[in-house]
């Protein structure tokens, strides 16, 4: 079933600055799932970075206009989901180092007898 809301300025506007807001939140999730190493990143690089984290602002301000308080939740919420997938990649790899540990020392008892 598809809803159609009446067509005025108000509803227009406001979802045309969410349809931005998530497509900046998009490029954001690109940007933490890169895997370009610090000493690796040009000017390019970084001023894209600055480019998508004021895009991130400006459409958060701008949905602030229209709805107090979505556009800041909305910056709020994607911060905490950053966190919660950068901490499952941490775990991830703190995994992967104790079990490369462990091999290693398997191969170190190996070698010595």
């Amino acid at each position: 079933m598809k809803i159609n809301y009446p067509n005025n300025d108000y509803l227009s506007k406001q979802g045309k600055i969410r349809n931005s807001l998530e497509s900046v939140m998009n490029r954001f999730k690109d940007l933490i799932k890169d895997k370009t190493h610090e000493k690796n990143q040009t000017k390019a690089y970084n001023d894209n970075v600055v480019d998508i984290l004021n895009r991130l602002l400006v459409e958060a301000n701008e949905l602030d206009r229209t709805n107090p308080g979505e556009g800041i939740f909305s910056l709020i919420v994607l911060c905490l989901r950053t966190n919660l997938k950068l901490k499952d990649i941490i775990v991830e790899q703190d995994v992967r180092i104790r079990d490369l540990e462990l091999k290693l020392k398997r191969y170190k008892r190996n070698d010595e007898q």
